[in-house]
């Protein structure tokens, strides 16, 4: 009976703790060079800023992740035209992402030493990592959309650590509106009903 019971507090013990292992969460935020109301109208350019936030680690920091952005939907019809981590984050001066015809943004490295040998890191949580600027091109009325999928997630699980450990990431995801010009829909309809006035009375 005392076996069974301290093999039942045992496992009790390893499930709480596996519970409890840090884990990454990536969100992103939409917005654009214009009003920064996350609507693309002509003129403006689309802003995707990832981030990420670490629970179950108090105290501990991001250190770094490889990661793609795959297009979801829309991407391919426009341009990306910056691509930028974190200054904090380019351990790797070539990890800043390439991108291809289809919208996709592949090998994205971003990463930092620990703050023992790194007094610039970003200790900061939730902690800014990439931005994507994207030009739609025209402003078709569409939706567009994408998401981040990671190879590897680390984080310093305290302000002491040296070393790196390995983490779950959760990956995020974005969708943005490409729009005309704010009433433009709305002159061209009242320029039709006009035309099709003038056509009944002549």
């Amino acid at each position: 009976m005392r076996t069974a019971a301290v093999l039942f507090i045992a496992l009790a013990a390893t499930a709480t703790a596996a519970s409890a292992q840090p884990v990454v969460n990536y969100t992103w935020t939409v917005s654009d060079t214009g009003n920064a109301n996350g609507i693309i109208e002509p003129g403006e350019q689309g802003l995707f800023t990832l981030s990420a936030q670490i629970v179950g680690a108090p105290g501990g920091y991001f250190a770094g992740s490889i990661f793609n952005v795959m297009n979801t939907g829309g991407l391919e019809t426009g341009t990306f035209t910056v691509l930028n981590r974190n200054a904090a984050l380019i351990m790797n001066p070539m990890g800043d992402g390439t991108a291809d015809m289809l919208g996709n943004i592949s090998a994205i490295d971003v990463f930092q030493l620990p703050t023992a040998l790194n007094p610039m890191a970003d200790t900061s949580n939730p902690v800014t990592l990439y931005t994507i600027q994207w030009d739609p091109g025209d402003y078709t009325p569409r939706t567009v959309s994408g998401m981040d999928v990671h190879v590897t997630t680390q984080i310093y699980d305290s302000p002491m650590a040296f070393a790196a450990v390995d983490v779950a990431g959760v990956g995020g995801s974005f969708v943005a509106q490409v729009v005309p010009a704010p009433g433009a829909a709305a002159l061209l309809a009242a320029a039709g009903l006009t035309a099709v006035r003038r056509g009944r009375r002549s």
